[in-house]
Parts: structure tokens; sequence; C-alpha cells
């Protein structure tokens, strides 16, 4: 709260902070940094980054990912031991130094470099995705459960594991390979194609679809178009049956109440089936 009073807008500072959080705010600032661990208004028992993870990690439980805990000690590493030492800045700032251009599957032109410091990044924001919705959410509940009615409190916890989950989804779709079945003579077509990924992001594909444009936009993933013959409308697949990408069919969710139904009773009766 401290930091975040330092660095916050005007505007945003005084909509914030009563006149009781700015005086204890600068009772805290008035002790000295050396007294923080022990003092007659603060407390703290884990003075170094990693033994405050583990504290948390304690109250919390299992964290949703195994290795939460390591990957934010050696983001901490990292980001204290390494940058601040000035290797990076030092690469992006100083160097005229040739890069080799490389390509590609998909024949589009990248920087050696840029491809790394691209997937540090990817790496940095993927934890602290994670830590978003393994620490901070948590944290914040356990906080809310203490100081809210049960009826008020249960409101938050369904709006925060709402947004969990879809961070947790998209996180989960980054780079992978999705298979997605087309009407035979739909590529090359005059027809869009529209890919929806599971990251949530709708993938329109303009004619003449070229193949270099098989990749979703927002997680990075890849697709394989499979062409089918003559006019399948549906096909069953261990989700649930799928439309035919390109058929002249209505969506699933868009049959009336009884076709959806009879369209769902066929694949669990096949998917009975594939079991015995």
């Amino acid at each position: 709260m401290s930091s975040f009073n330092k660095y916050a807008s005007k505007s945003i500072s005084n909509a914030m902070f009563n006149d009781d959080l700015r005086s204890a705010l600068t009772e805290f600032e008035n002790v000295p940094y050396n007294q923080w661990k022990n003092s007659s208004i603060t407390q703290c028992a884990h003075t170094t980054f990693g033994s405050k993870v583990d504290h948390i990690k304690s109250i919390l439980g299992a964290f949703p990912k195994d290795s939460l805990s390591d990957d934010l000690k050696n983001i901490f590493k990292f980001s204290s031991e390494f940058t601040h030492i000035g290797y990076t800045s030092t690469l992006f700032t100083s160097s005229d130094a040739a890069d080799v251009i490389f390509i590609d599957e998909k024949k589009r032109p990248y920087l050696l470099s840029m491809e790394n410091f691209s997937e540090i990044k990817y790496e940095l924001l993927e934890t602290a995705c994670w830590a978003l919705i393994g620490i901070y959410t948590p944290s914040i509940l356990a906080c809310l459960k203490k100081i809210l009615k049960e009826e008020s409190y249960d409101k938050f916890e369904l709006i925060m594991m709402k947004i969990s989950s879809v961070i947790k989804r998209k996180i989960k779709s980054r780079n992978s390979l999705y298979y997605f079945f087309i009407k035979d003579g739909l590529i090359g077509s005059d027809k869009d194609m529209v890919l929806p990924c599971v990251c949530g992001r709708i993938n329109t594909i303009k004619p003449p679809h070229e193949s270099s444009e098989y990749s979703c936009k927002s997680c990075g993933s890849s697709f394989k178009l499979i062409a089918l013959s003559d006019d399948p409308k549906y096909i069953f697949t261990s989700n649930g049956p799928v439309k035919v990408i390109g058929c002249d069919c209505p969506e699933i969710e868009d049959l009336p109440d009884n076709e959806r139904k009879k369209l769902f009773n066929q694949w669990l009766s096949y998917m009975q089936k594939e079991e015995k």
C-alpha cells in the first residue's frame, strides 16, 4: 500500500485513501527500513522473497501449478540479479552487431535475439497469470471471507473464480495444436473460413486461405484442417458433436431443442459403443 501510494496518480490515491489510511501510511513511512521487521506497529517474520512465497503457500495450500513457487523465486532472482546488472539493457540499447534472420515454418522472418526475448516475456507473463490465480485471488478471497457477510462473500467468490477459470483456460491454450474439420472444397473458395480457438478468439481466414494464416493470433496455437467429402454436417468427437466448418447447416447451439437433444443422444450412444 505504501508503494502504491508513492506511484499512484493523485486522482486514484485521493479516491482510495481516506484520512485514517493516510495517517497509518505516514506513521509507517516514518519507521526506518531496518526496523520494519519488528517495530511498535510492524512485524515481519519472513524477510526474504523466497520465505514470503513459502509462507503464503503454507497458508493457502497447494498452488494450482506445482512449480509456481520455484518459478516465482527464479523470476525474482532473474529480475534482481540479471537485469539490474545491465546485460539485458546493454543488449537492446547499445549493440550494433548484425543478427541472422531466420524463417519459421510459416515463412515468417524473425531475429534469434528477439525470438528469445519474446519467449522470456511469454514465460514471465504466464507465471504472472498463475500467480494471479494461485496466490493473489485466493489471498483476496481469504481476506474478504473474514470481513464480509457470507451472502456478500459468495458473490465476490463467484466472480473471482470465473475470472480465474478464464485465465487458466487461456494459459493452457497457448501454443497448442487444434484440429478443425472442414467441408471439402472450402479451401480456395470465395467463402470466409471461421475457426474458433479454444482461447476464445474467433479467427476469420479470408480467401485464398493461405496456410500461413492457420494459427490463432491471440494464443499462438496452430490449426490443422481436415477436409471431409460429401456433406457430413456434424461429426462426433470425444468432447461432443461439432459442426463441420463450411457445411450449410445451423450451428449446434442454434438447433431446435428437440434436434439438438437428438444429436447429443446419437453422440452419447456412439461414445458408449466406442468404450466397449
